[in-house]
């Protein structure tokens, strides 16, 4: 679906997320609808291909060698990206998050979709320092902005430590 334009909701290593392909824009708008745009991290692209991630992020080979080290996992690498990153997605940001979650579902996605994945949390409006982590609370709130959510039960939510490069 993801590869169709669609925007899904599945659990990461560290909370459900809403997701679509970086390089559809019309998934992408939808997909911004849902986050919190105050939130330098709340935008995050997500591959286990490094030549994909080289293509959108700028990693020079010190940094490249540290996030080799790192990931997969719960690690979130803040970094500036390329042009093409823009061009492809239509999205004005100085900096980007990438990350290569732990979880078997998100590897799984990943590798079934061989595009840069596009990911954010959920905002609501009144407490922002709420975390999704039931699929059904996404069901009851978002399902009219989601087209499909994957159901993998409640997820205990991580701070995932953030470098900032």
């Amino acid at each position: 679906m993801l590869t169709t334009g669609a925007v899904i909701a599945f659990p990461t290593d560290i909370n459900y997320s809403a997701a679509c392909v970086l390089s559809d824009k019309k998934a992408v708008k939808r997909l911004l609808t849902l986050h919190d745009a105050d939130d330098p991290h709340s935008l995050i692209c997500m591959t286990y291909d490094y030549s994909l991630l080289n293509q959108i992020a700028f990693l020079p080979p010190p940094l490249f060698r540290w996030m080799k080290a790192e990931l997969p996992g719960p690690a979130v690498f803040l970094t500036e990206h390329t042009q093409l990153f823009e061009k492809i997605s239509g999205i004005k940001k100085k900096k980007i998050c990438c990350r290569m979650p732990a979880c078997q579902l998100c590897k799984d996605i990943s590798a079934a979709v061989k595009h840069t994945i596009l990911l954010t949390g959920f905002k609501f409006e009144k407490d922002y320092n709420r975390i999704m982590d039931d699929s059904d609370e996404i069901k009851a709130r978002f399902s009219a902005d989601i087209d499909l959510i994957l159901d993998g039960g409640p997820v205990i939510y991580q701070n995932p430590p953030v470098f900032q490069l």
